[in-house]
């Protein structure tokens, strides 16, 4: 019922009705049950929530420690999730108090960020995710590059490889 009404554009995930909170709640009681037993799409989604405060508190904490949980089995969509978190900061990546994907401080610098980032994004492209292989392109070519001098034909790999999945933004920059 919720994703009817959002997609008729009756209703947003910020203001939904008493009974869409209801079929919210459940959705989440059944993706943390699914969660625990494993379920790397179930573990994404959760992540999804908490970047997005849907039906829980707002917690980029939260949504890195989901977002790891499915990276570490495989998901590219969790693994792209995570490195987009890990460039903008809001994530680093690490488990120094043993939550997955938050260990409670900031990236000392852009470099540390970018090399969390890149990881992730590596990972989802390796899958073939046109997103990460673009991410990780412009990553490389903005940031890696200047800190490392790393050769511009890493990054120009990447935007090949996307290019090659029709995404324009990309291509414009080559």
């Amino acid at each position: 019922m919720l994703k009817r009404h959002v997609a008729r554009g009756e209703a947003t995930f910020a203001d939904p009705s008493p009974a869409e909170r209801r079929e919210l709640a459940a959705v989440i009681r059944l993706w943390e049950s699914a969660a625990k037993e494993g379920s790397a799409l179930a573990m994404h989604n959760l992540g999804c929530l908490y970047e997005k405060g849907r039906g829980v508190p707002q917690s980029d904490c939260e949504a890195a420690h989901w977002h790891e949980r499915a990276a570490t089995v495989g998901l590219a969509a969790a693994q792209f999730a995570l490195g987009f978190l890990c460039e903008h900061g809001r994530a680093d990546g690490g488990t120094a108090d043993g939550r997955d994907g938050c260990s409670g401080a900031a990236f000392s610098s852009r470099e540390n960020a970018a090399k969390h980032a890149a990881k992730w994004y590596l990972a989802a492209a390796l899958q073939g995710d046109a997103k990460a292989q673009c991410n990780l392109g412009v990553l490389y070519e903005q940031v890696l590059v200047t800190i490392y001098h790393v050769q511009i034909k890493l990054s120009t790999s990447y935007h090949i490889l996307d290019t090659t999945q029709n995404t324009c933004t990309i291509q414009r920059s080559l």
